[in-house]
């Protein structure tokens, strides 16, 4: 080979490692550009899950309960606790198996809770079986059985409860697992209810006395302690009232309403007079509206406008619904934080004519300090508030009413302050309230969000 020929060889071999090394870099970048928008991508989908409130607050509590993974369904309080409802992994509220952990603080003793049992199940009209003889027949005591006829009157659907109640640690717990037993007829359905329950019974309590309360403990007291973060200031922590009642009964009133008087000096003045005049405001209104129906009618106008012929009110004898006053009132104190004490009136009236019966609930937050009611927006820090307590509601409402669907809850799809003006604080979370009608049917009652202080820890903060 000339040497003319070899230079040129050696040229064209660096020409072509040129190249292939431009265009490893060239790839290379493309690659590592894809990967880039990959990684962003992902990154803004991990953002967004985690801003999202199931995993916060649902997702992350699941039990081993009988080799199946039951996950936290929803919260809600009671007396100084709170209740925690499962489900098995991937069902909703309408499965037929629930299992409810129930943990009290040390203000009720397990034979109390016991006791209280054996009376609901009376109240609510369910056969209770006690004892029964549990796998640790030591605690055979505290095992009971309820069936309840649910859902229809022919009685094809009965709810079996195994319920177990106990003391540990300082908490008293109930646990309850649920199973829905359906059946041809009433009488299919109690053999089919008898059979589950000596199938099962054996296998259920052993599953409940292997339940692992490290989750529930730790939730109980997370939240727990939060609350008492945000009492930055709590001198009337100790806050007594009495019940008052304002009771009528006669041909044109039926009167009864309780509402709390809270006992002190001048500091809860300006609170009684604000509940009061909320009493006094509905009660007027009520005594007004039906001191007119009752001029029309010796006018002989009726309620629609039309000439009565045959007035029924004036001059009656008796008490009548239609032409009377029917008002009734309870309150529930929920707690005093930070000197704030958060207090919920239910008011419900019927007033005759087209109105009908309804409750509605008056959610009071008021401050001793500033001594004045304070509204929804003064208790959050951030401007946000109300997106992040429409994804609650909106994953919370579906898991209590099947028939509410997410997207559809609200009339408007944006998160509107408006949505969560009634609010609750509670010693373990806030709870949102709404009121009957607005997103449920008026037979649902007043529908409740639990919102635990863990899952929107950043979300509130108390003047």
């Amino acid at each position: 080979m000339s040497k003319r020929n070899l230079i040129k060889n050696i040229f064209v071999i660096i020409v072509l490692a040129i190249i292939i090394t431009l265009t490893s870099i060239f790839i290379n970048q493309l690659l590592q550009s894809s990967r880039n928008n990959l990684q962003s991508k992902n990154k803004a989908n991990n953002s967004d899950q985690a801003i999202t409130v199931r995993p916060t607050i649902y997702g992350q509590y699941s039990i081993k309960f009988s080799d199946i993974n039951f996950n936290l369904n929803f919260v809600e309080t009671i007396n100084d606790g709170l209740a925690m409802y499962y489900v098995p992994k991937g069902e909703n509220v309408e499965s037929k198996s629930q299992l409810i952990i129930n943990q009290y603080g040390n203000k009720i003793l397990a034979k109390d809770l016991s006791n209280g049992i054996v009376n609901q199940s009376k109240e609510n009209e369910e056969e209770l079986l006690l004892p029964f003889t549990a796998p640790d027949k030591q605690k055979r005591e505290s095992y009971y059985i309820t069936t309840k006829t649910v859902g229809d009157y022919y009685g094809k659907n009965i709810t079996v409860s195994i319920i177990k109640v106990f003391e540990d640690n300082g908490y008293t717990y109930s646990i309850i697992y649920q199973q829905k037993i359906e059946g041809n007829d009433k009488v299919d359905t109690e053999n089919a209810a008898d059979k589950w329950i000596v199938d099962n019974l054996e296998k259920i309590g052993t599953a409940i006395e292997k339940i692992d309360l490290t989750i529930p403990v730790s939730f109980y007291n997370t939240n727990k302690k939060l609350f008492d973060g945000l009492s930055k200031s709590n001198k009337h922590v100790s806050l007594k009232w009495k019940k008052e009642t304002i009771k009528e009964n006669n041909n044109y009133a039926d009167i009864k309403l309780e509402y709390p008087v809270f006992i002190g000096g001048s500091e809860v003045d300006g609170l009684n007079k604000y509940i009061k005049d909320i009493i006094d405001k509905n009660l007027s209104s009520d005594k007004q509206m039906v001191a007119e129906w009752l001029k029309d009618e010796k006018m002989g106008i009726g309620i629609d406008g039309k000439k009565l012929t045959d007035p029924f009110c004036i001059g009656v004898e008796e008490y009548h619904i239609y032409c009377s006053v029917n008002l009734y009132s309870s309150f529930e104190i929920n707690s005093i934080i930070n000197d704030i004490v958060s207090l919920e009136l239910v008011v419900t009236d019927y007033t005759g004519g087209g109105n009908g019966n309804h409750s509605s609930s008056i959610t009071i937050n008021y401050d001793l300090k500033s001594n004045r009611e304070l509204k929804a927006d003064e208790l959050f820090c951030n401007s946000d508030y109300s997106n992040e307590l429409f994804k609650i509601a909106e994953i919370d409402l579906p898991n209590q009413y099947s028939y509410l669907e997410a997207g559809t809850i609200f009339d408007n799809t944006t998160p509107k302050e408006d949505n969560f003006k009634d609010i609750l604080l509670d010693e373990l979370g806030f709870i949102l309230v709404f009121q009957p009608y607005y997103i449920t049917p008026g037979a649902a009652g007043i529908p409740k969000v639990f919102v635990p202080y863990s899952s929107v820890s950043n979300l509130i903060c108390l003047p």
